[in-house]
């Protein structure tokens, strides 16, 4: 619904942008082993925000997308590695790990990004979209 409603208000000629979170990222097989020792253990199966979050893969998407209207005129792949580096929400960066293996996993990251094959299970995918003139 959201899509469809971003597709009527954008005037004609517009660019639309938005993202979904790759379920194939290399994350995967944490989230899977972790979910399985969980269960094992007689834990709660579900991770946070599972209940109101769901995963698209890219191909779904672009899917979507194109049946609203859009046209995907880029799209671009996002982090190969999770995250190590973040912003807190007094504007300082902070990191997961220490800064110096945050900073390694940054350029491994560079260098896997380089692989088709690897960049394919990347984290997150941006799509710039289009409305062209009805």
């Amino acid at each position: 619904r959201a899509i469809s409603e971003a597709y009527r208000v954008l005037r004609d000629g517009g660019i639309y942008l938005c993202n979904t979170s790759n379920p194939y990222d290399l994350g995967f097989l944490p989230r899977a082993i972790s979910k399985g020792i969980r269960k094992i253990g007689g834990k709660d199966v579900k991770s946070k925000g599972e209940e109101i979050f769901q995963y698209i893969s890219p191909k779904e998407m672009k899917r979507m997308l194109g049946s609203q209207g859009f046209d995907v005129e880029e799209e671009k792949k996002l982090g190969i590695l999770a995250p190590i580096e973040v912003r807190g929400k007094n504007g300082k960066d902070f990191y997961l790990i220490s800064e110096s293996l945050s900073k390694r996993f940054e350029k491994l990251d560079i260098i896997l990004e380089r692989i088709p094959i690897i960049k394919g299970l990347s984290i997150m995918s941006i799509y710039k979209l289009r409305k062209w003139y009805q």
